[in-house]
């Protein structure tokens, strides 16, 4: 797994799309889980292994609940506690801190 080669957390994510399609445009759900560290895992083939499972059942447990979201109409609070955020929350686009090799400022889009 990069993220145990890198030590960098995984960011688990659920997703229910199950029956979606062009002509049944029926809610769909996305649960995002708290970013997990693998820190304490061996870098070999065993670690990896439990790595795959440890993040493996995390990513069905969101998707339970992202199942459980759409079934009971995308309510405002989870069983768990986790809160909506809303329906395509709008995120700002974020502004270019990126520098040319010559350190004039990269515009956005460019």
């Amino acid at each position: 797994m990069i993220a145990l080669q890198e030590g960098v957390p995984v960011i688990p994510c659920g997703v229910d799309t199950f029956g979606w399609s062009p002509t049944n445009r029926r809610k769909c759900a996305v649960v995002w889980g708290d970013a997990m560290k693998l820190d304490g895992l061996p870098r070999n083939r065993r670690g990896y292994a439990e790595a795959a499972e440890i993040v493996g059942a995390e990513i069905v447990r969101l998707w339970r609940l992202a199942a459980e979201a759409s079934t009971a109409g995308l309510p405002p609070e989870l069983p768990d506690g986790a809160k909506r955020s809303g329906i395509n929350p709008k995120v700002p686009r974020p502004t270019s801190s990126a520098t040319r090799l010559d350190g004039s400022p990269v515009e956005p889009g460019r």
